[in-house]
């Protein structure tokens, strides 16, 4: 096998760092095998996913046991992800130990067992202490257990190493930014001047891709400076054409919400129409259509939301060529009908989608290995409690708890694990007149305020209610100010501004 760096990784001597960055080390039959593999993590580092994994294919293409490709290898069918990652897995003994650690890191990940991915990232760095890849590795998994002193040093020290790192970069300003997906740092730590320093030092290091626009935008969009961001938005999307990034169905549909949160629903929605329309598949073109459905609950257009969810029913089976995608697509679709007739009070429409939600759910579930199995029967239980707390069958919603958490594992889901008992308990003790424990219950949780704004806005009904009404004011203040679109943010949004204003 042939063991090669090319040179856009090659030994990095920076003017303004006295260490040599270290790549970790690839191993290929192929050179050319090995420039797929590197222009694909390149994009993918940008976000740029599906022309990452198109890299990746051609890499494997030439190589089929190429185990960096076929364990970062992106495709839309998850039976043939699973084979990718199983050769990724059967090879990991005859390539660098770097390889292999990063194998049994995403292995640890998937079987998540915690202590081993952080024990095996630091593997990787008492191995490779030279590298700024191996420390971003190291740094992702701290944060992924919300470990953020360490997270954070570890990203510095990639950064240290090589001046020029975008993933370290990314790594910081990622935790002060919503970006959609990462964690974040807990809201009162979170710094603007940081965040703008590490999205423009982002900027200089690849002023091209179209991300960076995205990221230094959101800043602005946070702060309900619409004008400004939108310009970066903007800015984007030219990137976009002068480089051809399929990144511009991404740049539409961040630009529209951009629109939806500073008032102009109509030209939102035609940048969501038209994002659809350009997207590289049916599947991301069924992803993205679940914006329009928050965008309609955002515009309290309940109805018009559950059309556009029976629309996307009525395509599902043309959404991909794999059975296990389209039966997992369908779950989602009936999840979030389940969702927004709850919050519409249509009961025994909402209570029919939690039992559609489920049934296709469980036919994904892979029971021969017990994979899945766990993680189904909790969600199972969780949804039930939740709808059923929401049209006061509160004793159901209470036996439903009890049985979500036999499912759950402290150790395995870690920091979080228990947010979503303590918080629909909240809401169950809240709705039954008991503000005092209801309150108790939120404050028991491990708070991540993006992922949590819809449970805080009940956690903010029973700060008022037990008389903390700053407390209140601040949690509604928040929500209310929060210009990021998904579905917990269609329907509280509005409802917080409401009662910030009585």
């Amino acid at each position: 096998m042939l063991k090669k760096v090319l040179l856009s990784t090659a030994l990095i001597l920076s003017a303004c760092s006295s260490i040599e960055d270290m790549p970790l080390p690839i191993t290929s039959k192929s050179e050319k095998a090995i420039e797929f593999y590197e222009k694909g993590r390149y994009l993918q580092e940008q976000g740029e996913d599906y022309e990452a994994s198109q890299n990746y294919e051609a890499a494997l293409r030439i190589d089929a046991d190429f185990v960096l490709a076929n364990l970062n290898v992106q495709v839309e069918d998850p039976v043939q992800r699973r084979k990718y990652r199983d050769v990724a897995v059967s090879n990991k003994e005859n390539v660098s130990d770097a390889e292999k650690l990063q194998v049994e890191i995403w292995m640890a990940y998937r079987d998540q067992e915690n202590d081993k991915v952080i024990g095996l990232a630091k593997e990787l760095t008492k191995k490779y202490p030279n590298s700024s890849e191996s420390h971003i590795v190291l740094g992702d998994a701290y944060i992924n257990q919300y470990m953020f002193e360490e997270g954070m040093a570890s990203f510095e020290k990639a950064i240290e190493i090589n001046p020029n790192s975008f993933r370290g970069y990314y790594g910081l300003v990622a935790r002060h930014v919503v970006l959609g997906g990462p964690i974040m740092l807990p809201k009162e730590q979170r710094d603007e001047v940081k965040a703008k320093k590490y999205s423009e030092e982002l900027i200089r290091i690849r002023p091209n891709s179209p991300v960076v626009y995205q990221i230094r935008a959101n800043i602005e969009r946070n702060a309900s400076n619409f004008k400004e961001a939108n310009k970066l938005y903007q800015k984007m999307i030219d990137v976009c054409n002068e480089n051809g990034s399929l990144l511009k169905t991404t740049a539409l549909l961040i630009s529209g919400h951009n629109l939806m949160f500073s008032g102009d629903t109509e030209k939102a929605m035609n940048n969501y129409n038209e994002g659809i329309a350009i997207a590289a598949t049916p599947q991301r073109q069924h992803n993205i259509t679940f914006y329009k459905v928050y965008a309609h609950l955002l515009d309290n257009n309940y109805y018009e939301a559950l059309n556009t969810l029976d629309g996307m029913l009525e395509i599902a089976d043309q959404t991909s060529t794999s059975k296990e995608r389209v039966i997992g697509n369908k779950a989602v679709i009936y999840w979030n009908k389940m969702m927004v007739h709850a919050h519409n009070q249509e009961k025994e429409k909402a209570f029919e989608s939690l039992d559609k939600m489920i049934e296709y759910s469980e036919m994904n579930v892979d029971k021969d290995n017990n994979r899945q199995v766990r993680g189904f029967n909790g969600n199972k239980y969780r949804f039930s409690a939740w709808i059923n707390a929401l049209f006061g069958n509160y004793q159901k919603a209470k036996d439903q708890l009890k049985e979500h958490l036999k499912y759950v594992d402290k150790e395995k889901d870690g920091p979080t694990a228990m947010n979503n008992y303590y918080a629909i308990s909240g809401m169950v003790s809240l709705m039954e007149g008991d503000p005092e424990k209801a309150v108790q219950s939120f404050e028991n949780r491990n708070q991540q305020a993006e992922g949590e704004i819809y449970y805080n806005y009940f956690y903010g009904l029973a700060l008022k209610a037990v008389g903390r009404t700053d407390e209140a004011n601040e949690v509604f203040r928040f929500i209310s100010n929060f210009n990021f679109l998904g579905w917990t943010t269609g329907v509280v949004r509005n409802m917080a501004q409401k009662a910030l204003d009585s």
